[in-house]
């Protein structure tokens, strides 16, 4: 696996990740429209990490039908686990 330099030197295990798909066939629930689901792209990645996982959950919240319940279900806690990234997402809401 490649490695990205840190400031140090040392090597740190790379950033990027696999392709993430999008199963639009199964059931949705009650939170998530079909008919924007179904206007989103199928797959996201490969590539950064964060940049791939910001793009799901930026369209996760979009397709929602309420976003402003979708982002608060996804609001970060106040206690932060180790080992773990905090990234500010910004995103529309349609409602």
């Amino acid at each position: 696996m490649d490695a990205i330099p840190t400031r140090e030197g040392q090597p740190q295990p790379s950033e990027f990740g696999p392709k993430i798909f999008f199963n639009k066939r199964c059931f949705t629930g009650p939170l998530l429209s079909k008919g924007r689901l179904a206007e989103a792209p199928e797959s996201y990645g490969p590539g950064r990490v964060v940049k791939t996982l910001k793009d799901v959950i930026t369209t996760l919240v979009n397709v929602a039908y309420k976003s402003k319940y979708a982002l608060k279900c996804l609001q970060k806690t106040d206690t932060r686990k180790p080992n773990t990234h905090i990234q500010c997402i910004k995103t529309r809401l349609v409602d």
